[in-house]
């Protein structure tokens, strides 16, 4: 049988969003929290619960059992998803708790913006994005300065010294922001 013809009678896809794992650390939580967005407000229930079973989620995620409890433990932890168990026997019910995976998120993309502020710089050609890196050696300059880049240098050469040059400015900002002198 071909893969493609197969692909049609596997089931349903899920759909995984890799920036979200930003929020949780964990490719497996980022799995089980789109699955979270997905059925938030498709349940029966007016307090947005919804219910199943561990087996369930492990035939809709493709998660052995421990890496659902480790899923589970990290969306629990960080707020993201409300856990209660419910009846007789007891059953867990999930919430997705919007509010706390939103601030998160907020947190994440200014926390990115900052990040990209430090390193990226203006870009020179804004089609490229490549960054605009004249510094001129002069006496005024050489104490604490950044090193050029060679004009003959590679395109390796000039991203490798790209990556040099905004470690050591985030190192300098961490030591200004704690009050120690650039050395």
């Amino acid at each position: 049988m071909r893969l493609t013809d197969y692909m049609r009678g596997v089931g349903q896809p899920i759909a995984y969003y890799p920036t979200l794992h930003g929020l949780t650390g964990s490719v497996t939580a980022t799995l089980m929290l789109c699955q979270h967005i997905y059925w938030a407000g498709k349940g029966d229930d007016p307090g947005g619960w919804i219910y199943k079973t561990g087996v369930e989620w492990q035939a809709e995620l493709g998660l052995s059992r421990t890496e659902l409890e480790s899923a589970r433990k990290v969306l629990r932890e960080r707020g993201y998803v409300d856990e209660i168990k419910r009846g007789v026997p007891a059953r867990i019910w999930y919430r997705l708790n919007a509010e706390a995976v939103n601030a998160a998120w907020d947190a994440l993309q200014t926390s990115l913006q900052e990040s990209c502020k430090l390193d990226c710089g203006n870009p020179a050609n804004k089609v490229a994005g490549i960054p605009q890196t004249i510094t001129e050696i002069t006496p005024e300059t050489t104490q604490g300065s950044m090193p050029s880049i060679p004009i003959d240098a590679t395109l390796e050469e000039r991203q490798d010294m790209r990556l040099y040059e905004a470690r050591i400015r985030r190192e300098r900002l961490a030591r200004s922001r704690q009050g120690i002198a650039d050395t």
